[in-house]
C-alpha cells in the first residue's frame, strides 16, 4: 500500500489548503482531483456541471480515481462528492491513509461565502444544501476514513501538523 495521505471531506472543509500545508510540511507533492479533472477536460468544474451534468462529472471523478496509482508518496485532495462513487472506500484505501476533514455546515457556508465555482453550492438555500449533503455523506466519510479531524477554528498549518502527528503515531515509516 502507498504511503500517501488522502484528504476527503465536504467542499469548504479545507482539503486543498490543508493539502498545500501538508505538502510543505512533509515534502510530498499535492495532487488535487478537481484540478486534474479540469486539466483533462479543458474546462472548469462549474462549466462541466453546466454543460455535461453532475453524473458526467462524477464519472470523470471515478475514472480519475481508478487511474491514480502513486509510484511515490503524495498528498491527494479529493472532490467532496467523490465519496459517493461506487467502491470509493476501497479505491481511497488503496491510495493511502484516508483523513476526513470535517466541519459543521455553517462553518462550510461561511468559508464558501459567495463562491461561484462550487456548482452544488449555487442553490436558493446553500446552508440547507450543505447540511443535507453532509447528512447524506457523513456515513460514507466515516466508513472510509482512518482519521477524522475537525477543521473548525484551526489554520491549515495547525490541521496539517495534527495530521502529521497522528500519521506518525500510526505509521512507523516516518519515525
Amino acid at each position: 500500500m502507498s504511503r500517501s495521505i488522502v484528504l476527503i471531506g465536504m467542499m469548504g472543509s479545507g482539503k486543498t489548503d490543508v493539502g498545500f500545508c501538508l505538502s510543505k510540511l512533509i515534502g510530498y507533492p499535492l495532487v488535487d482531483s478537481d484540478t486534474e479533472i479540469e486539466s483533462k477536460e479543458g474546462s472548469s468544474i462549474p462549466d462541466i456541471f453546466a454543460s455535461k451534468g453532475e453524473a458526467y462529472f462524477r464519472q470523470k471523478e471515478s475514472d480519475w480515481l481508478n487511474t491514480v496509482a502513486p509510484t511515490a508518496p503524495m498528498i491527494i485532495a479529493t472532490g467532496g462528492g467523490l465519496i459517493t462513487l461506487n467502491n470509493a472506500k476501497n479505491l481511497l484505501k488503496n491510495l493511502g491513509w484516508v483523513v476526513w476533514l470535517h466541519a459543521a455546515p455553517y462553518v462550510l457556508y461561511e468559508r464558501l461565502g459567495t463562491s461561484t465555482n462550487r456548482p452544488l453550492f449555487l442553490t436558493k438555500n446553500p446552508l440547507k444544501t450543505l447540511s443535507d449533503l453532509l447528512t447524506s455523506r457523513q456515513p460514507l466519510y466515516t466508513n472510509a476514513c482512518d482519521f477524522i479531524i475537525n477543521t473548525e477554528k484551526k489554520s491549515c498549518e495547525t490541521v496539517a501538523s495534527l495530521i502529521v502527528t497522528r500519521w506518525k503515531d500510526t505509521h512507523d515509516h516516518l519515525g
